[in-house]
């Protein structure tokens, strides 16, 4: 079950690639309460300006292989 909040969890695990809600705040549902696909983006464009190596280090953290 998806959090209900962005604030509690805006991340995704698909596939072992890591996405974030790019509609967070104000998350748009459907009836599953899930995010409209074209809401998901890369999780790189969360933080735009962060250096390579500390998204390499998140991914290595927070995506299960």
């Amino acid at each position: 079950v998806r959090p209900k909040g962005c604030r509690e969890y805006p991340w995704y695990n698909i596939d072992s690639r890591l996405y974030y809600d790019s509609g967070c705040p104000g998350i748009k549902h459907d009836l599953d309460e899930r995010p409209r696909t074209g809401d998901i983006m890369p999780f790189e464009h969360f933080f735009p300006l962060t250096p390579r190596f500390i998204l390499w280090a998140v991914k290595k953290v927070c995506v299960k292989k």
